[in-house]
């Protein structure tokens, strides 16, 4: 009972839909189990497995497979199937992290960007540390600077129009069918 409490392969095999953590069953029941079942009900249902494992007729076109190799060959189906499924899970938690991560970055790496670009942060040739440290701040302090100077050009820009009331007439377009 703790090997299918514990085991998401024997959990699958077993029909279960979800990897669950409690127990599949009392541990009573198996008492229950086998007082109602016998030695000679148990060998019978042994009989029929295997009979019902050495009728491979081999229809595919392959050969009737070994008792060891068919029992092999079943496990390692059942198993790739089990895989594949959290695999699949596994990357869609993946791309979803890092979705996350990329959304969170892009707009960081867009100020980089432009600090390279705009404010020559890709071509500083100072050789001393110092130097190199005192120039990266002073352009990000411009790049600051930038920014702020937009924001109040803006808050300005607003004002003005809300002052003198413009409003934006758009010309009215009429389709007329003919």
């Amino acid at each position: 009972m703790e090997q299918i409490r514990e085991n998401p392969y024997l959990q699958y095999f077993l029909g279960y839909t979800l990897f669950s953590d409690d127990r599949p069953f009392d541990p009573s029941m198996m008492v229950h189990f086998r007082k109602r079942t016998s030695g000679e009900i148990l060998s019978e249902i042994n009989d029929l497995i295997v009979a019902t494992q050495s009728e491979d007729t081999g229809d595919d076109g392959d050969p009737p497979l070994q008792k060891n190799q068919a029992t092999k060959a079943t496990v390692r189906r059942n198993l790739e199937t089990i895989r594949s499924r959290y695999r699949s899970d596994l990357t869609r938690m993946e791309r979803n992290q890092a979705r996350d991560d990329e959304h969170s970055r892009i707009p960081i790496e867009g100020v980089f960007g432009r600090g390279k670009t705009r404010y020559s942060l890709s071509r500083i040739m100072a050789k001393r540390r110092d130097t190199s440290e005192t120039t990266i701040a002073l352009a990000f302090l411009v790049m600051n600077l930038d920014a702020l100077v937009r924001q109040l050009s803006l808050t300005l820009f607003r004002m003005l129009i809300s002052l003198f009331g413009y409003r934006s007439q758009r010309p009215v377009f009429i389709m007329i069918e003919g």
